[in-house]
């Protein structure tokens, strides 16, 4: 089992012992990743370890993140705790994305009550602590390099200040419907701004996939009207939640440099600290930080839901499940939160879901799909017409 980058390099293996070579045929397709990379060396070995295999003969081909192994017996003790991490993996993803879909339905309940400034403030304050006593707990290191914190400190601007604040406030104007539906923009927003401020190349799916989900998002935040196109006339709050979109994207990009340096937990406790701080310090200079007197049962078990469901065990969950099944694949489950979102604006808030959020969001998810998956949409594409061709030529 080897650990393969997306660079799709090619490893070559020969199978020595002869009782193998007839299973060459059957193939097994293993996510690469560093926890099945351990799991591989703890229920196998490492590959210089295994009699079977030398560095020469069958070819061991790549796609993205998936790789083709002959299927040997040795393997099979593998694939089979594989699948079960799959199927964890999975659950944690999908727990998570009903959470954050759920989550803008309590907000909208909290916001009617408490001003959208202290409540980003308090909540990420409380999930810091939180999350620094953990990595105190685990005996990881709290203090990350001195190089990392403008990193850190603009992670909690864009992070908190501006994702969250833009968020909850959009609430205030908006429905819970759109703020979901824009939400599942975030990998194209990150994948556009990758390609301008990191040069990151983009396949032609990809811009396919950008072209069809800035359609859909205009199609929405115009509420298919070519008069409000034409003349700007956006619902301030759809707006805002487009706008915490970009600062996310900016957030995840920064995450990137500074990932090797710091552990994720600690990243998340430093830029939610100081974001939550910076965040107060301003409000309070301008006089917009403002406590409410009592929340009434309702919006306080919303605001406990948001601060510890939707900020602590979603990302516990995230974290997980992502170093499981890789970053493009657990984006597709980001695709639920709109239908949960949906559902959750029909029956508590009495919203109603309309033909442009129908066709908006059908653009934007085929969008977001083709952008994420576009490898194993070129790969289906390239099969398809290699079947064609063939049955196309003559026979001789």
């Amino acid at each position: 089992v080897e650990y393969l980058q997306d660079d799709k390099r090619i490893l070559k293996d020969d199978v020595k012992n002869d009782k193998d070579q007839g299973k060459g045929e059957q193939t097994l397709f293993v996510d690469v990743t560093e926890e099945y990379l351990e799991l591989g060396k703890k229920l196998v070995g490492t590959v210089s370890d295994e009699e079977e295999y030398e560095k020469e003969g069958n070819t061991y081909s790549v796609d993205g993140k998936n790789v083709v192994l002959d299927y040997s017996e040795s393997e099979r003790s593998v694939s089979t705790a594989m699948q079960t991490n799959k199927l964890t993996a999975s659950a944690l993803l999908i727990c998570t994305c009903v959470i954050w879909g759920i989550q803008p339905m309590f907000a909208k309940f909290v916001v009617r009550e408490m001003s959208p400034i202290p409540m980003v403030s308090i909540r990420y304050t409380i999930v810091a602590l939180t999350l620094f006593a953990m990595l105190a707990w685990r005996g990881e290191k709290l203090l990350p390099p001195r190089r990392t914190w403008p990193a850190l400190f603009t992670m909690g601007i864009l992070g908190v200040c501006i994702n969250n604040v833009t968020q909850f406030t959009g609430l205030q104007y908006s429905t819970v419907t759109n703020f979901t539906i824009i939400a599942t923009l975030t990998p194209i927003v990150t994948a556009l701004l990758s390609f301008v401020l990191i040069h990151e190349r983009l396949h032609r799916l990809q811009w396919l996939g950008i072209c069809s989900s800035l359609c859909g998002a205009l199609y929405l935040l115009s509420n298919g009207s070519l008069a409000a196109i034409l003349t700007l006339s956006f619902n301030i709050g759809d707006v805002l939640f487009f706008t915490s979109q970009v600062a996310w994207a900016l957030y995840s990009i920064i995450v990137v440099r500074i990932i090797d340096d710091v552990s994720p937990f600690a990243i998340v406790a430093w830029s939610g600290l100081l974001g939550s701080l910076t965040t107060a310090a301003g409000a309070a200079y301008f006089g917009h930080f403002e406590l409410p007197s009592l929340l009434s049962p309702l919006a306080l078990g919303s605001y406990l839901f948001v601060i510890f469901a939707g900020g602590l065990i979603a990302m516990i969950f995230w974290n997980k499940g992502t170093g499981i099944v890789g970053p493009s694949q657990a984006a597709v489950f980001m695709n639920i939160m709109p239908l949960v979102g949906i559902v959750c604006g029909i029956l508590f808030l009495d919203e109603h879901f309309l033909a442009a959020q129908a066709v908006g969001g059908v653009l934007i998810l085929s969008g977001v799909y083709l952008t994420t998956q576009y490898r194993t949409v070129a790969y289906r594409l390239a099969k398809y017409f290699t079947r064609r061709q063939r049955k196309r030529q003559p026979l001789r």
